[in-house]
């Protein structure tokens, strides 16, 4: 059982911490949702909307099999929700999840304080390449 120590003077109190004494945006990542690739995981499916796992791992030059696992864990909780789309399992945060819109809100405001994670998620391919498109032809111009 945990105990509170309720201070009745202001002396035991301890002072609120400068704003340099605050933690950056990257501390409040990584420690918010439990760790921060799971951090990390979420706040970029916000920013995508909609992704996949093997694309999630690649943005984030992290190990596949970690990706799945933080993905299955947060399927379990009912925080996203997964589709199949052909071989590939779309995933998206669910949006019947009983706190979804303050959950997406806060996902907005972590994004603010990680520039990184916008630079990545802008460097997404949004749609496929045209299968007929000469890839050695671009190449020469370069």
């Amino acid at each position: 059982m945990i105990s509170r120590v309720i201070a009745t003077d202001n002396t035991a109190m301890p002072a609120r911490p400068t704003p340099r004494e605050q933690p950056g945006p990257r501390r409040v990542l990584g420690n918010l949702f439990g760790s921060a690739r799971r951090t990390e995981i979420l706040v970029l499916l916000n920013l995508l909307e909609e992704s996949y796992p093997s694309e999630l791992a690649r943005l984030l030059d992290a190990d596949l099999s970690a990706v799945r696992q933080i993905l299955d864990d947060l399927e379990r909780a009912g925080v996203t929700v997964t589709r199949p789309l052909g071989r590939t399992r779309r995933v998206q945060l669910n949006p019947r999840y009983f706190a979804a819109g303050e959950l997406g809100q806060l996902l907005t405001r972590l994004a603010e304080g990680a520039p990184e994670l916008h630079r990545i998620a802008s460097s997404r391919r949004s749609r496929p390449r045209r299968p007929t498109k000469d890839r050695a032809r671009r190449r020469s111009r370069e």
